[in-house]
């Protein structure tokens, strides 16, 4: 700032924040690269990035939810009274308790055995039966099942089409 017409040599790129006047000094605040180091990289999946049901999915969860009742719980196993048929659509799914001591909580559906949803974490406390719930289907995030099952291909959010690393 001295010699203007000399060679400026960068010693650190940034920005500055609050730049304050205290006792007849300036106060610069530097803010750090961090930021923009941490930013999310983009990437490319086979499968869907979008959770299922949410903004950039664009299906509405109440099309996809339904009313069932808990008539049995064995650990993590838990018996509805859903048609057995209807069960594997859950897989990936969420149950919601809408009675009980676990009432408004959300549970993780990983698997069908033996006609009942099995959660990710057995309920943490005693659940009377009958209890009722609410359970919304999954999704496998793959391009078929988002057409075929639910129709929404143009709102997929992957690259099922580009080759894999190897």
């Amino acid at each position: 700032w001295r010699v203007p017409d000399e060679v400026a040599v960068p010693l650190f790129t940034g920005q500055l924040g609050a730049v304050t006047l205290s006792a007849g000094r300036y106060k610069a605040e530097v803010l750090e690269a961090r930021p923009a180091l941490t930013a999310p990289i983009p990437r490319t999946s086979p499968g869907c990035r979008a959770r299922f049901c949410d903004a950039a999915c664009g299906l509405n969860a109440a099309r996809f939810a339904a009313a069932a009742e808990v008539t049995a719980i064995d650990g993590a196993a838990v018996t509805l009274t859903l048609p057995p048929a209807t069960l594997p659509d859950f897989i990936g799914g969420r149950l919601r308790w809408l009675e009980g001591e676990l009432r408004g909580l959300w549970s993780d559906v990983v698997a069908v055995e033996a006609g009942a949803l099995v959660l990710a974490v057995p309920p943490a406390l005693p659940i009377d039966t009958p209890t009722r719930v609410q359970v919304v289907e999954g999704c496998d995030h793959m391009l078929s099942t988002c057409a075929s099952r639910f129709a929404n291909a143009v709102n997929f959010r992957g690259e099922p089409h580009l080759p894999g690393m190897d």
